[in-house]
């Protein structure tokens, strides 16, 4: 795709434990499909997506990142040039919630400064297993400053939402990046 086919593009980064559906969540945003068949990333991966919002086309790149600690390594890698973060965790798996403290050190420490982050609950279809609570999620949001979704890449609930919400605070920040250097070269 040529750039006169679109006038943003966005790098998303996907980050949070192995295995709480990352590629699940991935695969249904970009694809439209989910399979039950689990299968580790080995490093990374990506998808491409174009979508409109407010006026514009906006071409994303959303990187699937591999969440074994054996890639702790060259995960920062992937975060160089990331506008913005989606971090993962399993509703049915505490540890996966405790770790999203590190996700989000490891992207404030990788990323680009500020770069919007979203955290997702992925897993909602298990609404029977939740090792997570409503207060946990509440405390986590409010002390980090992020914007929460439930999803179920299974049901597919949620997932275009959540890739909807880190667009729209991405392209805000751009708009305003812009802005800010309009006014400054006044």
């Amino acid at each position: 795709m040529s750039r006169e086919n679109f006038d943003y593009l966005f790098k998303i980064v996907l980050v949070g434990d192995a295995e709480v559906g990352k590629t699940s969540l991935t695969t249904r945003f970009a694809y439209g499909t989910f399979t039950d068949q689990y299968i580790s990333t080995l490093g990374v991966d990506f998808v491409v997506k174009t979508l409109a919002l407010n006026g514009h086309v906006i071409k994303l790149q959303v990187w699937d990142t591999a969440g074994q600690e054996r890639y702790a390594g060259i995960r920062p890698i992937y975060y160089r040039g990331a506008k913005g973060a989606v971090l993962v965790f399993d509703l049915t798996r505490k540890q996966s919630f405790l770790n999203v403290e590190k996700w989000v050190e490891q992207v404030q420490r990788y990323a680009s400064e500020g770069i919007p982050m979203v955290l997702v609950g992925n897993k909602l279809d298990l609404v029977d297993s939740y090792e997570v609570t409503s207060s946990d999620i509440e405390d986590m949001t409010t002390e980090k400053g992020l914007v929460y979704y439930e999803t179920s890449a299974k049901e597919n609930q949620g997932v275009n939402e959540t890739f909807r919400k880190i667009t729209e605070l991405i392209l805000q920040r751009e708009i305003d990046r812009k802005q800010s250097v309009l006014t400054e070269s006044k």
